[in-house]
């Protein structure tokens, strides 16, 4: 799902491929981009450059098997995590600063925690939010005179804040609509695009594919979440990254092999179960 005014924002991933050079992205966010346990934690991490040295594959390292399959792209297109368990993008430009300095990123995937998105109202700090991002850009300018292509992800839904008692939304569409609209607003300030990965889920769980309340018995073909139930599993881990690819490069899903061998049968997920996760990618 395509960032919905592409007037603003008119991504040149897609014609990368095309100009035979190799494309630097950088992924920066928390454990929604590293992922929670095996399998995604450490997946192809050994052809994801971990600038924390932690190890990690996450969703970056599922996105670059996509990319590593695709005929035409493949090698050409190198893949950074910098992911930390339980930080904002405000901390990764405190203590990350000498990353976003470096002058050969092409794209930049920026996930923020996931709360501070959200209305005051709701736990979130939406302020905290612009400002973390503004840190950021005023880095990066400190050693190129324009930003690379700048790639919002946007957060999904956390059961654990709808279902138990006391929990600030009563639905996940709510809690998805606030933070679509947070992603929106900062997208729009700076320029951006963004990867409607919460949507995605969010497709999944209304065609009654994905478990909407993981908490309850009734359990539908698969659980996007953990089961710390705001974390992703390896379902919902693979749906972020075809919704990163699908956005980022725009291709069709001809492009996605889900049989033996590819990074859905690397990560035990069927290939009926990887076919319908990418069509509610391809949702825009």
């Amino acid at each position: 799902m395509w960032f919905p005014l592409a007037s603003l924002v008119t991504l040149s991933c897609c014609n990368f491929a095309s100009a035979q050079i190799v494309i630097n992205a950088l992924f920066v966010g928390s454990s929604f981009t590293h992922g929670n346990a095996a399998p995604v934690l450490n997946f192809n991490s050994a052809n994801v450059t971990d600038a924390n040295g932690t190890g990690y594959g996450g969703v970056p390292g599922i996105f670059k098997r996509l990319i590593d399959d695709h005929p035409d792209i493949g090698n050409d297109f190198n893949v950074t995590i910098e992911a930390v368990n339980g930080t904002n993008l405000a901390w990764h430009a405190a203590n990350r600063a000498y990353i976003f300095r470096q002058p050969h990123w092409h794209i930049i995937v920026l996930q923020e925690d996931s709360i501070t998105p959200l209305p005051p109202s709701r736990g979130g700090n939406m302020i905290g939010f612009s400002n973390g991002l503004r840190s950021i850009i005023n880095i990066i300018l400190e050693t190129r005179s324009e930003l690379p292509e700048v790639v919002l992800f946007e957060n999904w839904a956390r059961p654990d804040k709808v279902y138990p008692s006391g929990s600030p939304y009563s639905s996940l569409r709510q809690m998805q609509n606030d933070l679509y609209a947070s992603y929106y607003a900062q997208a729009t300030a700076y320029g951006f695009g963004i990867a409607r990965v919460g949507e995605s889920f969010m497709q999944a769980v209304a065609a009654g594919y994905a478990d909407s309340n993981p908490y309850d018995t009734t359990n539908a073909t698969v659980n996007l979440w953990a089961a710390d139930h705001y974390r992703p599993s390896k379902y919902g881990s693979y749906l972020a990254a075809l919704e990163l690819f699908y956005s980022i490069l725009d291709i069709g899903a001809e492009e996605v092999p889900t049989g033996p061998g590819s990074a859905a049968a690397q990560l035990g997920i069927s290939s009926a179960i990887a076919q319908q996760l990418v069509s509610y990618a391809l949702i825009r």
